[in-house]
């Protein structure tokens, strides 16, 4: 197996652990050091308040105890992994709902993940949270 295979590997497991909700298997997979963002924005001020960059293994537990307290996923689907170096590129679509609100929403997302020694040094997860802060703020889709 090649060092791109073993990386797409340990990244699809995260997914699987996510979907098992297995967050001990998630954060083992991530080093000591990193930088994680999700999303990858400048402004933490609105309601995606998990959305504020992490940097070890702790605040990565703190990360996903705020995102699971307001969202509820409904599937997290991974639909293309792509891997080159130490990277791997990984496109996908979050169906969720807003744990307060009840109203769901559609993301797609692009996902950059970077190991080292078959440990994430770092997660930046691209979005669009418009769709995300209309189902928090109790708002309708335009799209709906």
């Amino acid at each position: 197996m090649t060092e791109q295979e073993k990386n797409i590997t340990i990244v699809k497991g995260m997914f699987d652990a996510f979907r098992r909700g297995d967050l001990k298997a998630i954060i083992s997979s991530v080093a000591d050091k990193v930088d994680w963002r999700c999303p990858v924005t400048n402004d933490w001020s609105g309601p995606v308040t998990w959305g504020k960059p992490r940097h070890n293994r702790q605040e990565i537990e703190s990360f996903f105890k705020e995102l699971l307290r307001d969202i509820t996923p409904v599937e997290m689907k991974p639909i293309r992994f792509t891997a080159q170096d130490d990277r791997v590129i990984v496109e996908g679509a979050d169906h969720s709902k807003a744990t307060a609100t009840g109203i769901e929403y559609l993301v797609n997302w692009v996902m950059v993940v970077t190991l080292w020694n078959g440990k994430v040094t770092l997660m930046h997860d691209y979005f669009d949270t418009a769709e995300i802060v209309r189902a928090l703020e109790g708002r309708v889709s335009k799209a709906a």
